[in-house]
């Protein structure tokens, strides 16, 4: 004997979804926030409901390869998503869905007008004074406070640490200092002795930006050259 109930066609259960996934498309797009999260929703939804409106064509009309369009004619979609006409999404008919692309992230900001890491920051600067050298004939000023905005900076911003390190334009060099406790420079000379710099020596590290050479605390003696790929900076 059997009852009076049937069970529901693959054609119902995926009419559906299509309902479904429309409904939770529109509520994404409710409780989203920003021109882009409304977007994303859009385009979310309209994935959804194309690709379930795709394989009911294609179970309709076995072996078909649907486009956009014959979606629309035979009343399984309302229209071509907006995506499409925007270029952020294409139609593939041998996948039976959008591919859409996914917004990137932003860039992080740099930390200072010359970039974020050592490298980055002592390279810009050295690279300012240089080319203030080569532009001008001499070095700049040593002492006076105008030596930033001769080089385009900002003193104000560089009488801070920058995570904990100094960088000061004086003359032909660069010099840097750890500034705060548990920042130390590390290097080893050319003569092969290592040496540790800590804030509260108060010393500084220079590059001599028309030499191209760096030296330990004392510029002028050629004992205290290091080579730059030695140098660690350690915090603890």
């Amino acid at each position: 004997m059997t009852s009076g109930r049937r069970g529901f066609t693959l054609v119902e259960l995926l009419t559906v979804l299509l309902i479904i996934g429309s409904l939770a498309g529109i509520m994404l797009l409710v409780m989203g926030s920003g021109t882009e999260r409304a977007r994303l929703a859009v385009c979310q939804k309209d994935t959804r409901t194309v690709g379930s409106a795709a394989r009911i064509y294609l179970w309709e009309n076995p072996g078909s390869q649907p486009e956009l369009q014959d979606l629309v004619d035979s009343g399984l979609i309302e229209r071509i998503p907006n995506c499409i006409g925007e270029g952020s999404c294409t139609w593939s008919s041998e996948r039976l869905e959008l591919l859409c692309e996914t917004p990137s992230s932003p860039e992080p900001e740099p930390l200072t007008p010359l970039g974020s890491t050592f490298e980055e920051i002592s390279g810009a600067m050295a690279q300012r004074v240089l080319d203030y050298y080569l532009d001008n004939g001499t070095a700049l000023s040593t002492w006076q406070d105008g030596r930033y905005a001769a080089i385009g900076l900002e003193k104000t911003f560089w009488d801070n640490p920058v995570e904990g390190i100094m960088y000061v334009p004086q003359g032909l060099f660069v010099k840097i200092r750890p500034a705060v406790p548990g920042i130390a420079f590390q290097v080893t000379t050319v003569g092969g002795e290592t040496k540790t710099l800590t804030s509260g020596l108060n010393w500084n590290i220079w590059y001599n930006v028309v030499t191209d050479t760096w030296y330990f605390h004392n510029s002028n003696d050629p004992a205290m050259i290091f080579d730059p790929g030695t140098l660690l900076v350690i915090r603890d």
